[in-house]
């Protein structure tokens, strides 16, 4: 629903050209960086991310467009106005969105691409940016909470014991095939 919200304002922006030309005017009068609202995409999930942060970013830019009544008519602005709540869950969600946005970013990278950093990545975020944090409010720690699951699942890293694959991977492409036959004498029971 609030995703909704966030993508029918941005798609207002997009399409009204006095809205985005009085955004412009608003954005140097706030002394904001004029950066363009970025309207999310269902085949590309990061697109959310860059919306969410687009938006934070110039939160009061378009507030003030949509309360401003020479460009946005009463009954359009009360559709697109998100409520405070909404604002505050983009605001909450965008530190979560980028840390897997840059994960996403390192493991599809088309240069130095490794699968041996799929997994030191995978506990990176699992044990510290999708830990659940004393600040965070209910609907954040519900995201991060599926998130982990979901990654633990598929990933198969929330186990009671660890494989020596996995520790493996960490270490440096060159020694991997002599840790492996090393290690692998050794029972991990």
């Amino acid at each position: 629903m609030h995703r909704v919200a966030a993508a029918k304002l941005v798609g207002h922006f997009n399409h009204s050209t006095p809205a985005t030309k009085v955004l412009e005017a608003k954005q140097q009068q706030m002394r904001l960086p004029t950066h363009r609202l970025i309207q999310s995409c269902k085949t590309r999930w990061n697109s959310v991310c860059e919306m969410c942060d687009r938006l934070v970013e110039q939160r009061w830019a378009v507030t003030a467009v949509l309360t401003d009544r020479t460009v946005t008519k009463l009954q359009n602005a009360r559709v697109l106005e998100l409520k405070d709540e909404y604002w505050q869950l983009v605001e909450d969600m965008a530190p979560v969105l980028a840390a897997l946005k840059c994960a996403t970013t390192i493991m599809s990278a088309e240069k130095e691409v490794s699968i041996s950093n799929t997994y030191p990545i995978t506990f990176s975020h699992i044990n510290t940016h999708l830990v659940r944090r004393e600040e965070d409010r209910k609907r954040v720690i519900e995201f991060k909470s599926k998130v982990r699951a979901s990654l633990g699942e598929r990933m198969k890293v929330i186990m009671p014991k660890i494989t020596w694959d996995i520790v493996i991977s960490h270490v440096e492409t060159r020694s991997r095939q002599s840790y492996h036959r090393m290690y692998s004498t050794f029972d991990m029971a």
